[in-house]
């Protein structure tokens, strides 16, 4: 008689015998079920994330891109077809192109006074506040170099001065090896 090994059911024996110890020991059971857990989350997100948003990215484009009319109050098709993607477009470039008065507000589109777009007043600001904080740090090193330099010059103009009204050799001058 011949001992054979059945490998599938040796394996399915094990894999019982393996469930029900991780199944008595509550400790092993929650660790095996967070390494699962993990694993699947892992696998899920390396094949299904990709292909989900591939999906979504396809779904937007279209969206974006189907033409459509616009339509009257009537529900009736005027004007030419266009797409999501074309209008918003004009949108934002009429956003940018609206005049606006001094404060970014919008004017009217017959008004006096000092107007520019939108596009121009905003980037006039920000050179502005660019501008400003360069000239304010400027200022500020001009400021500390000129001080740095009056200190030094008054200090040498001091040590002069006292070296030509007393005539004796101090600690100070000998440490900073002055001849008087």
């Amino acid at each position: 008689m011949a001992f054979e090994l059945d490998t599938d059911e040796l394996m399915r024996m094990a894999a019982t015998k393996a469930a029900d110890t991780v199944i008595d020991e509550d400790d092993l059971f929650k660790q095996v079920r967070e390494t699962v857990d993990a694993r699947i989350d892992k696998l899920f997100s390396e094949k299904f994330d990709a292909v989900i948003n591939d999906q979504i990215e396809a779904a937007m484009k279209d969206g974006f891109d189907r033409e459509f009319h616009e339509i009257d109050s009537f529900g009736r098709p005027q004007g030419e077809p266009t797409t999501i993607s074309k209008k918003l477009a004009a949108m934002v470039q009429n956003y940018w192109q609206e005049t606006v008065d001094r404060n970014g507000k919008p004017t009217p589109k017959i008004s006096y006074g000092d107007n520019t777009t939108r596009a121009e007043h905003t980037l006039l600001k920000l050179c502005g506040q660019d501008f400003h904080k360069e000239l304010h740090q400027q200022t500020l090193n001009a400021a500390g170099a000129l001080k740095d330099g009056l200190r030094a010059e008054l200090r040498g103009w001091v040590d002069k001065s006292l070296g030509e009204i007393f005539h004796v050799r101090s600690a100070d001058d000998q440490a900073e090896k002055r001849n008087r």
